[in-house]
């Protein structure tokens, strides 16, 4: 892939997380690009500079108009190939704070770099054929993992899993499409007809079917990518403010014996057992005048409407004739789960009794207060999204709706070639379909893909990566 005039610049830019710490880094990139800091940097103790690649240099970056001193630093020079954008790399680790590292920058910018755009330096990393597209994105999910399976997933992108299961599917499509062309270039040399019934088996097995495998991982694990929207729905003081100070393992909520405490919904990020999951404590259900409250009443039915997973919470004491049916109503279609809260209040036998009563909703039993049934509720909070799905660091899984689009694009042309195979349509046209095909996988892994799709896909990336 040839690179323009704007891709041989020297690129820099502050690779690390704006705030004060111990050590914020500079990333300089591009051919020659020691240049740029040959004239701002004084090694400690030595007369010359004349670094080696890989070795970490000890000095000072200063003005070189005023020779004033700017930051104590250590420099790094990584001579291409060897380094993240196979260009000549110097990094520049000085004291992170937005003061000294914008002021090396600028030092920087002013000996002949330009500012990087971003992803640009992941982006010279695919253009100069160090990683594929597939492993190029997948930086950008490894920096937005919510949580660790999300981070397996993205590591097993960043390994090459998804480009390796697609460059075999692209090459047992390419191998029916050359049988074909064969069949159509050299026909007098050709004694007989391709077998189709044999093409359209290897087309099923070798490209169909994986296919809709990978289509179908990515549907089924698409929780530990986006998250899920857990929300806890109930009556006033049935203690979802409780529960939910439990599952946050933190006094995040205000809780009360003052019906209506909670009046707007109250969003906080959870992790449990390696689900991301986004927990909403919501307004009590109840028939009330005031017009604040009546307003979280409605937040909380759309709530209903865009969550994942309800937390049907009760009080246990309530349960039976006097669970409020508007709820029930509301959750109808809703995945959901049936809480029995204040347990620690009642005896064994109507825990029991209960249990008979409601055994169809599958209830969990605990008390919010003295933490009884957590652990309980968490594992099934699990088992309600995932199933039996298992993810493990070997699988290959499509991580984002780019992936998926060609994927599923590529699987109707193969199947419309099967069709016009079976209609006796000549195959030339069923080449057609199958080399358009194998152009629409060879866009997932970078193959032919779009300079404007190109630059979309790596605008997503902060600038510095």
């Amino acid at each position: 892939m040839k690179s323009s005039d704007k891709n041989n610049d020297i690129i820099a830019a502050t690779s690390t997380p704006t705030g004060h710490g111990g050590v914020g880094i500079i990333k300089i990139s591009g051919r020659n690009a020691l240049s740029t800091v040959k004239f701002l940097f004084r090694p400690g103790g030595q007369a010359y500079f004349t670094p080696e690649s890989h070795k970490f240099y000890y000095g000072y970056m200063v003005s070189p108009e005023t020779e004033k001193k700017i930051d104590e630093v250590f420099l790094v020079y990584m001579k291409e190939p060897r380094s993240y954008t196979r260009e000549d790399v110097v990094e520049i680790h000085a004291h992170a704070g937005p003061v000294v590292l914008n002021l090396i920058l600028k030092q920087v910018l002013g000996q002949g770099a330009r500012l990087a755009e971003p992803g640009e330096f992941t982006k010279r990393a695919f253009l100069n054929g160090r990683i594929d597209l597939t492993r190029a994105e997948s930086v950008i999910d490894i920096i937005n993992a919510k949580s660790e399976k999300a981070l397996d997933i993205a590591n097993a992108g960043s390994g090459g899993r998804l480009f390796n299961k697609i460059s075999d599917i692209r090459a047992d499509l390419t191998s029916v499409v050359a049988e074909l062309e064969a069949s159509i270039d050299f026909a007098e040399d050709v004694a007989e007809d391709p077998d189709f019934e044999n093409l359209k088996t290897l087309l099923f097995e070798n490209v169909i079917s994986p296919l809709g495998e990978l289509i179908e991982r990515f549907e089924s694990t698409g929780f530990y990518r986006d998250g899920i929207r857990l929300a806890i729905v109930g009556r006033p003081n049935v203690g979802k403010s409780s529960l939910m100070n439990r599952l946050l393992d933190d006094d995040r909520m205000i809780v009360s014996d003052i019906p209506g405490t909670t009046r707007d919904l109250v969003q906080e990020p959870i992790n449990i057992k390696g689900l991301p999951l986004l927990l909403i404590d919501t307004a009590g259900f109840h028939d009330t005048d005031d017009p604040i409250e009546s307003q979280g009443l409605l937040r909380t039915k759309k709530t209903i409407d865009s969550a994942d997973l309800i937390l049907f919470l009760l009080d246990v004491n309530d349960a039976g004739s006097n669970i409020d049916t508007r709820i029930v109503e509301l959750l109808e279609g809703k995945k959901s789960i049936t809480i029995f809260n204040m347990i620690d209040l009642v005896d064994e036998h109507r825990v029991n009794g209960l249990l008979d009563e409601h055994r169809l909703l599958s209830p969990v039993f605990i008390s919010a207060l003295y933490n009884k049934g957590i652990g309980e509720l968490k594992e099934k909070i699990v088992s309600c999204i995932t199933g039996d799905e298992n993810i493990v660091a070997n699988d290959t899984i499509v991580p984002n709706i780019r992936h998926i689009s060609l994927l599923e694009r590529a699987g109707r042309l193969v199947e419309k070639a099967i069709q016009n195979i079976d209609s006796g349509v000549s195959p030339e046209l069923v080449v057609i379909d199958l080399g358009e095909a194998l152009s629409v996988l060879g866009e997932i892994i970078g193959l032919n893909i779009n300079p404007d799709v190109l630059d979309l896909i790596f605008s997503r990336f902060c600038i510095g990566k």
